[in-house]
């Protein structure tokens, strides 16, 4: 029987950053990867905190997150025919939380994975969280129960270098969410130092978080501090049955 895994995307780049590694792993074990990207990506290039003055418009921001996506995940061997986009707007996942629900549901149904990838529920960022609880939901509407490997993208100490929140939303955000590493499950490590050339690769199609991509812009979306992260030879994952 084909052995498929799936790996949920908040936001296109997640799945490179986290799991990027892991997916070539898979593959090689002979493992079917499916990605689903659950948000446009759009809001990640519009951030007024760098200093990003793009006039772009959000139909061609999209255009040029999914384009990334697709290059990312075909220099990490997954087929396009593999890819799935929900198209939610950028940083609305919560409130759209039902519709996207009811969609991650049908996929998991009709792909019945053995293994699945998606955010840790202390990632702090909102559309991360939301992933989690959507993800989770269906899981348990389905009674299916395939490993989970949750993953961290941000921390709150991360976010605060990166983002200069308003400082109320700062004060909401450490209110809510605990220190990521306060965690049930087993962290388990993968070693994908044979395949880091091919994370790095794909990371670097994401031209529009790594690099200096709008007019005036101060610094990248994702610095290069932040992406060195991703590339110590190993991916992390707290896993649970």
């Amino acid at each position: 029987m084909e052995k498929k895994i799936i790996v949920f995307a908040p936001h296109p780049d997640d799945e490179t950053l986290a799991c990027g590694g892991t997916i070539i792993r898979k593959i090689k074990e002979g493992y079917k990867p499916f990605i689903v990207f659950l948000t446009d990506g759009a809001g990640g290039s519009t951030y007024t905190y760098y200093g990003t003055t793009s006039k772009l418009t959000c139909t061609e921001l999209k255009k040029i997150r999914r384009e990334e996506a697709e290059n990312a995940c075909k220099i990490l061997c997954v087929n396009s025919s593999n890819l799935f986009f929900l198209n939610f707007q950028d940083r609305t996942l919560a409130t759209n939380s039902k519709v996207a629900q009811e969609k991650v549901t049908e996929i998991l149904r009709k792909l019945s994975p053995v293994e699945i990838y998606f955010p840790h529920k202390n990632d702090p960022n909102g559309d991360h969280l939301a992933t989690n609880s959507i993800v989770k939901g269906s899981l348990a509407a389905l009674s299916v129960s395939p490993i989970r490997y949750q993953y961290v993208i941000w921390s709150l100490s991360e976010l605060g270098r990166n983002w200069s929140f308003p400082s109320q939303v700062w004060r909401c955000m450490k209110h809510k969410v605990h220190a990521v590493r306060q965690s049930d499950g087993d962290i388990v490590s993968i070693d994908i130092q044979e395949f880091l050339s091919l994370k790095m690769k794909a990371i670097n199609e994401y031209k529009s978080q790594t690099t200096l991509f709008f007019p005036e812009q101060k610094q990248p979306i994702l610095t290069e501090s932040f992406v060195e992260k991703f590339l110590s030879g190993k991916e992390e994952f707290y896993v649970t049955t």
